[in-house]
């Protein structure tokens, strides 16, 4: 056995420990963290399709485009392809994101 192996051994061991459970891109499970809030979360989702539930209790599921510190862009909304929407990120309950194909 050569004194090269072990160091491979080592790596290899490593490389399955970071990638055991790790899910396919878009798969991934979310998570939060304590400074985490309604802006960072959406921005981490930029480019993903998401569902937001409003105070009122309409949801719109739409691809987040841009989030700012008061306001959210979703387009391609489910149902009215042809239409964006600009939501208050103060008058939002819940963001939905889909976890499994």
């Amino acid at each position: 056995m050569s004194a090269a192996m072990p160091k491979f051994a080592a790596v290899l061991v490593l490389f399955a420990a970071f990638t055991a459970g790790t899910a396919p891109a878009g798969a991934a499970e979310p998570r939060i963290g304590p400074r985490d809030n309604v802006e960072s979360i959406l921005i981490a989702q930029k480019d993903k399709r998401v569902t937001i539930r409003l105070a009122s209790g309409l949801e719109l599921t739409g691809i987040v485009r841009t989030v700012t510190p008061k306001m959210l862009h979703l387009g391609a909304i489910t149902g009215r392809e042809l239409f964006d929407a600009f939501v208050p990120l103060d008058q939002m309950e819940a963001i939905l994101i889909r976890t499994k194909e």
